[in-house]
Order: C-alpha cells, then sequence, then structure tokens
C-alpha cells in the first residue's frame, strides 16, 4: 500500500528499491548482489550490474564496485499477466469512447485515480485540441513497472490503441500519453511537433481539471544540452542529457506558439493538418485544396499552417529553437518569397492565385514560385490595360482570362488569353473609331449592302462572351471593310457608268438599223 512513487515498494505485482553498498574505501574485492524471483522482468537504472540466471529461474544482478562509496543503483520489475481489467464507456466531444484499465491486482488504487483520471481527461483533451476522437475500437490503459518502459515513463502505441503508464508516474504523465492519441504520428511525423503538443495539452488538461504534476523547466543544466530541435533523433539514440533538454524545449516552444494565438487558430491549424490541407489556400474558394507531398518535411508543413491560419509570424521561433544552421538559409529564402506572394495575393484581388504557385509555396520551392510570380505579374498588369480599354469601349471584360489565370494550364495560356483580348480591343477600338466617321459618296457606294455596325455589333458580343480571337476577327472583318470601301465605291461608280453607256450605244444602233432596215423595204406606192 501507500504512495505509488515511494522509493521501496515489494509486492507480487512489482519490486522497486535502491541498491547501494559499503565498505573500506580503496579496498578490493567488495560486492554486490541482488537475487530476483523467477517470473519477474528487471532493469536496472544507474551504475550497471552484471546479470545471470538461477537454477529456479530467478536473476541474479551483481557488481564489483572499485569504490563502494560511489556505487548506487535502482532495480525494478514486475510480474506479467498480475492485472485486474475494469471497462469504462466516457463521453469524449459527442463520441463514445471505450476504455479498458488495466491496474495490477495488488494495486486497486491505480486503477481508480487512472479511471477517474482518464474520465475526466480524455474529454478535456478533446475539447483543447479540436479534433474528434480518434480511436476506433477499445483503448486500453496499463499499469507498468520501469523494466517494461526503460527510461520512459508512459508510452502510446498508435498500432494497438493502447497505453502503458507506470505505476509511479504522475498526471500529467498519464494526460501526456492520451494526448498522443491525436499527436502520433498522424498529424505530423516530427517528434519534436508530437511530443511538444502532447505535453502542452496534457498540463494545460491537468490544470482543467485540477490535477497536477512534473513540469520542465528549462534551466541552464538543460540549456548545457541544447540542440536544435530537427536534430533530436529517435526514442533510445539521444543521451538522456539531450532528451531532457528536447522534452523541455518542445513543451517551451509549444507555450510561445499558443502564446502568439488562442485555441481557435490551434483548431484550425489541426483541422488543416488532419484533413491534408494545403498550407496555402485560394482566398476565394468554397472548398480548402488538399494537397499535402509525402515528403514535405512537418517542420516546415506546422509553419506554415501557422502562419496561414492564423494572425501571427512563428518564424522567429522557429530560428532559435528548431533549424539548424543548414536550415537556416531556407527560412530568410522564406521570408522573402512570403512577401512577394502577399504582394502578388493582394495584386490578384479578387482573382485566386493559381494552384501551381501555392503548391511550389507549400513545398518550399521558393525559386520556382518566384518565377511564377514574376509570369503573374505579367498577366495582372495585361488585366489592368484589358480593364481600363473595356472601360473606354463600355464592354465588360470577359472570365476567359480569370479563368486562364486561376487555371492548371499556367501562366503562358494566361499570357496568350490576355494578349488576344488586347488585340481583340485594339481590334474594336480601330473599326469603331472608323465608324464614327461620317463616310464620302464614294464609300457609301462602296458599302452598300454592308452592315458593318451589325459586324462591330457581334465582335462586341463575342468579346464579352469570351471569345478574344472571334472578336478580333469580326472587328478586323469590319475594318477591311471600310477601308476598302472608297476602292470599292470607285469601281462601281466606274461600272456603273459603262453599263449606262453599253445601254445608250445599243438604243442608237438599235434605231440605226431599223431606220436602214426602213430604206430597203421601202414599199413604193401603187398607181
Amino acid at each position: 500500500g501507500g504512495a505509488g512513487n515511494r522509493d521501496v515498494r515489494i509486492t507480487r505485482s512489482v519490486i522497486a528499491f535502491p541498491v547501494w553498498a559499503f565498505g573500506t574505501e580503496d579496498e578490493t574485492g567488495g560486492s554486490v548482489r541482488v537475487e530476483l524471483p523467477a517470473g519477474y522482468a528487471s532493469s536496472v537504472q544507474g551504475d550497471q550490474m552484471a546479470r545471470s540466471q538461477l537454477a529456479d529461474g530467478g536473476t541474479v544482478l551483481s557488481a564489483q564496485p572499485g569504490d563502494p562509496f560511489a556505487f548506487f543503483a535502482y532495480i525494478s520489475a514486475d510480474r506479467p499477466g498480475a492485472f485486474v481489467g475494469t471497462r469504462l464507456s466516457v463521453a469524449v466531444g459527442g463520441q463514445t469512447a471505450m476504455l479498458l484499465i488495466r491496474a495490477w491486482e495488488d494495486d486497486p488504487d491505480w486503477g481508480e485515480r487512472t479511471a477517474e483520471l482518464m474520465t475526466d481527461g480524455l474529454p478535456a483533451l478533446q475539447s483543447l485540441i479540436g479534433l474528434d476522437y480518434p480511436v476506433v475500437g477499445q483503448l486500453s490503459v496499463s499499469e507498468a513497472a520501469t523494466s517494461r518502459l526503460g527510461e520512459y515513463a508512459g508510452i502510446f502505441n498508435p498500432t494497438t490503441n493502447s497505453i502503458q503508464v507506470r505505476y509511479d508516474a504522475d498526471a500529467f504523465v498519464a494526460l501526456h500519453e492520451a494526448a498522443h492519441i491525436w499527436f502520433n504520428g498522424d498529424l505530423f511525423r516530427d517528434r519534436w511537433i508530437n511530443e511538444a503538443w502532447a505535453e502542452y495539452y496534457a498540463i494545460t488538461a491537468g490544470e482543467e481539471i485540477g490535477v497536477s504534476g512534473f513540469t520542465y523547466e528549462l534551466d541552464d543544466e538543460l540549456l548545457n544540452a541544447r540542440i536544435p530541435l530537427n536534430d533530436w533523433g529517435g526514442v533510445g539514440v539521444e543521451s538522456l542529457e539531450v532528451e531532457d533538454f528536447a522534452y523541455a524545449a518542445s513543451y517551451e516552444l509549444a507555450g510561445m506558439i499558443a502564446d502568439r494565438t488562442d485555441l481557435d487558430g490551434l483548431h484550425a491549424v489541426w483541422q488543416a493538418a488532419d484533413t491534408r490541407q494545403a498550407p496555402y489556400q485560394p482566398l476565394h474558394a468554397t472548398r480548402p485544396t488538399i494537397a499535402v507531398a509525402a515528403t514535405q518535411p512537418d517542420w516546415q508543413r506546422l509553419l506554415d499552417l501557422l502562419e496561414e491560419r492564423t494572425d501571427a509570424s512563428y518564424a522567429d521561433l522557429w530560428a532559435t529553437w528548431v533549424v539548424n544552421d543548414d536550415e537556416l538559409p531556407l527560412l530568410e529564402e522564406r521570408a522573402s518569397a512570403r512577401q512577394r506572394y502577399r504582394d502578388t495575393v493582394d495584386d490578384a484581388g479578387a482573382w485566386d492565385l493559381p494552384e501551381s504557385i501555392r503548391s511550389k509555396m507549400g513545398y518550399w520551392a521558393f525559386d520556382l514560385a518566384v518565377g511564377e510570380m514574376d509570369a503573374a505579374a505579367e498577366v495582372l498588369a495585361q488585366r489592368s490595360r484589358i480593364e481600363r480599354g473595356a472601360d473606354a469601349l463600355d464592354l465588360m471584360p470577359p472570365t476567359a482570362l480569370q479563368s486562364a489565370f486561376e487555371g492548371r494550364d499556367g501562366m503562358e495560356t494566361a499570357a496568350r488569353e490576355a494578349a488576344q483580348e488586347l488585340e481583340a480591343l485594339d481590334a474594336i477600338a480601330l473599326t469603331a473609331a472608323q465608324l464614327d466617321d461620317e463616310p464620302s459618296p464614294l464609300e457609301m457606294v462602296g458599302l452598300l449592302g454592308s452592315d458593318l455596325a451589325a459586324g462591330l455589333a457581334a465582335a462586341r458580343d463575342s468579346f464579352e462572351s469570351g471569345d478574344a480571337e472571334a472578336a478580333e476577327a469580326g472587328a478586323r472583318a469590319a475594318t477591311v471593310a471600310r477601308d476598302a470601301a472608297d476602292n470599292v465605291g470607285r469601281e462601281r461608280v466606274v461600272l456603273g457608268g459603262a453599263a449606262l453607256l453599253g445601254i445608250n450605244g445599243l438604243a442608237l444602233a438599235a434605231a440605226s438599223v431599223r431606220r436602214r432596215w426602213r430604206q430597203v423595204h421601202q414599199v413604193e406606192p401603187s398607181a
């Protein structure tokens, strides 16, 4: 009985106690020996001890310290399978979480404490994080000894939906592992991200439900082991000093991020990550763009999501805590590209930047993104010319250029459409100017049977409907007809005069023939 975190604990389920030595300093031959019964899996923290087997299956742990006063070890061992299970159903944000609490048979207090903690803690975590409870089926929470967890006070296994918490761990440890239900490699793969937010939400939820535990503090000793969080290796890779620093620093960073936004802002970030949304979204779309490269580093994606979903900047925190020397220049390149992106978005106004630009920004392909934004700026400048030209002609600019600009065929297609619309406007303006001039008599003759006004009207309609090519062709056909009207009129007058002279000649010839015929065939009068 008693508190779970006491130094000496001897039960059927778990054995835990410190081991030290005594003797005469500088004398050889001293030894330390511990015998454990069969059936217990053991671990040793502190000074190393050799391991051997007894004939009955028990374990011998031994050491021969050179300095007995410097020797210290802590031994823990547990007997597998000695559990009593308690099943619970907990309402978590509109869903029902099915839990199995597995406590050692001789430690019912742990089971009761853990059941109460999960009943209050899971709903608090879900509300703070803002995502649905993700576990399908049963979540098991089991009491464990150090021999099962090594240097860690708790472990969450997303494959088996199981949490193991050391018997002597505090409430924050249990809540930390419960928070890993959400932050476990599904939202983000980077270790520091998952540990940062599991710890942040565990402590926040614990304060909300009135439980306490150990919290990290970045003191000078921890800072001596400082590394960029992107260099934090996997479980069991780093030294204990680096592990302690990384846990403390990641929690510190999560707190600084949270201080710059609010719960709703973080909700938006986690929602975007959960639904695989691209960081850079079109401003005027009704549905988010879903596009996340499997190879995209999560430290990059999280920074983009934070700065695109909240009204704050976090790049300075990344420079201080996250990136290493090789990655730091990327942040500087990103800052320049993002300023260019914001300027281009402002210039585009009611138009959305195409997915190609947004995706290149999200993949941190900044040189390619800037190159495409240069091309976009040229198209937007052409848009302004089109709007001014259309306004001068009392025309409504078509939507074809916007569709090409926002589409997936690239800025070259949009540039061609803009050039075609400008050419169509030039042709319409020229035709309109020509029709405003009063035609000469010869031009009027040349335009007989032509309806240039109707042709111009058709060209205007084609332009507004988005067929700039047809608009230009129609306007230029009217222009050609008007330009040729003088010559056509002259030809018609000449041809008309010749025809008139020909008719008069034929009439005179016919009259002459008739006279000669009468003369030849005149009949003399009879006597």
